[in-house]
């Protein structure tokens, strides 16, 4: 029970250290705090993919990166296009003349102008570049997307496990304390020493402590969880005990990296960047190159004064600017945008080979998930058996107490090892798909099939 663990770890420390409270009065309020924190319905894994998606603060931030790169494009146009511009002056003027003495007078006019590029290699460059800048934020958002997905799904799968340690802590607590009341009935009629009553207390003791530190990490895993979510969540669905176990298809190591190569988003994003660093070179080139510009203008002047006279001028121009010197600023930003360029290179292949070793990673890891859930369903079956006939030794006093609490709990870490490996199983396939491009809301809702609601719940 996840939201419960404040709660249980609250009557832990009640029994341990006020023993003499433990009465059906504390039992009855324990119990009725439990009842008030129950949620009536537990939540799935797709719900709490569907509540991320809103609130989750680094999805928020990828789309708001993504909104702000696809203003690259009208950016890039923008130089492509005329550019209009209106200018007017009014002036109030006094004049002293020997001719016509002291006046005061206004000159007033303006000036409308259109200026259209002809030759802007830089515009052009940009323009282009701006196509890469929008390939590499749909990639960029799309692998957070996919690396949402898989964030949930691990925080997820660690609050159940988490869970699972809690649980089988506290069943092997309770084992261990029906021991160790057996210990001290048994030693009460002489049939064992005080040592295996010493020994069960002290068993016992360290079961309370280690489900305290289990309690304590199901709590943080839900805090890892509020991250994402931006709330806290009470109960969850289980994962079934049976769950489908298949292998990636296709079958073979190297036909996923092929397809990793080809469609994973991070990289995909990796090699825009390269070519929006090739293009940074290009426009940083151009700075040396000439432009040219068609300008039409349009201007009224109208001067007062001893000359008075209102006059219209329009034109058209063409205009060549030559840049022949900028104390070498043009040719340091060329050695900077190439050494950029250097740069977003080698970063790709790092994306290349972590996009490799993930996908290997993420395969054999699912191969191995597959081989370790059949290998540990068949050691829960010898380990009941060798428990059963500890038990038995034990009663007829051929094994000490010792040797049956051990027996328990390799039974009880066994099934929390098997739930932990069956939830890397589903990771890993996770991670194999995001690695591969392939991963989408769909796997959560293929995953959400086999959970059920905790029969606590």
């Amino acid at each position: 029970m996840p939201g419960h663990a404040p709660l249980t770890l609250i009557w832990i420390l009640i029994e341990m250290h006020y023993p003499q409270y433990n009465n059906r009065l504390i039992m009855a309020t324990f119990t009725a705090c439990l009842l008030w924190s129950n949620p009536l319905l537990a939540e799935d894994l797709n719900e709490i993919y569907q509540l991320a998606r809103q609130q989750d603060p680094q999805l928020k931030a990828a789309v708001a990166s993504r909104e702000a790169a696809y203003t690259a494009r009208p950016q890039a146009l923008a130089g492509l296009l005329p550019h209009i511009t209106f200018r007017t002056n009014a002036d109030r003027i006094k004049q002293d003349s020997s001719l016509s003495g002291s006046s005061v007078f206004n000159n007033t006019g303006y000036d409308l102008s259109l200026t259209q590029p002809v030759f802007n290699y830089r515009a052009i460059q940009q323009y282009r570049q701006s196509d890469f800048t929008l390939r590499q934020a749909d990639a960029t958002y799309g692998a957070a997307v996919q690396e949402l997905i898989l964030r949930v799904s691990e925080s997820y799968f660690n609050v159940l496990a988490a869970g699972d340690n809690v649980e089988f802590a506290r069943t092997n607590k309770a084992a261990i304390a029906r021991q160790r009341e057996q210990a001290r009935k048994r030693f009460e009629v002489g049939l064992i020493a005080i040592t295996d009553v010493h020994e069960a207390e002290a068993l016992y003791d360290q079961a309370v402590a280690t489900e305290i530190a289990a309690i304590n990490e199901q709590a943080n895993s839900l805090e890892t969880l509020n991250v994402i979510t931006g709330a806290y969540h009470e109960q969850l669905h289980l994962l079934q005990d049976t769950i489908p176990l298949v292998k990636p298809d296709p079958e073979g190591m190297d036909k996923w990296t092929d397809i990793s190569l080809k469609q994973n988003l991070s990289l995909q994003a990796a090699n825009a960047a390269v070519e929006i660093a090739k293009k940074s070179v290009d426009i940083r080139k151009a700075d040396h190159l000439p432009t040219v510009d068609m300008v039409l203008s349009t201007r009224n002047q109208d001067v007062g004064g001893d000359f008075a006279r209102e006059f219209d001028t329009d034109s058209i121009s063409v205009q060549l600017s030559v840049p022949i010197y900028s104390g070498g600023l043009t040719s340091a930003q060329v050695n900077e945008s190439a050494f950029l360029l250097q740069q977003s290179r080698q970063q790709a292949e790092f994306e290349r080979r972590s996009t490799v070793a993930q996908t290997r990673n993420a395969y054999r890891g699912v191969l191995t998930g597959i081989s370790q859930v059949l290998a540990l369903e068949k050691s829960i079956i010898s380990t009941r058996s060798a428990l059963e006939t500890t038990e038995a030794g034990f009663e007829v006093g051929t094994r000490t107490i010792v040797d049956v609490l051990n027996s328990q709990r390799l039974l009880f870490q066994t099934k929390r090892d098997l739930a932990r490996t069956r939830y890397d199983y589903i990771l890993n396939y996770l991670r194999l798909k995001r690695a591969a491009g392939t991963l989408s809301p769909d796997d959560i809702l293929r995953i959400n099939k086999y959970l059920t609601v905790s029969d606590n719940s």
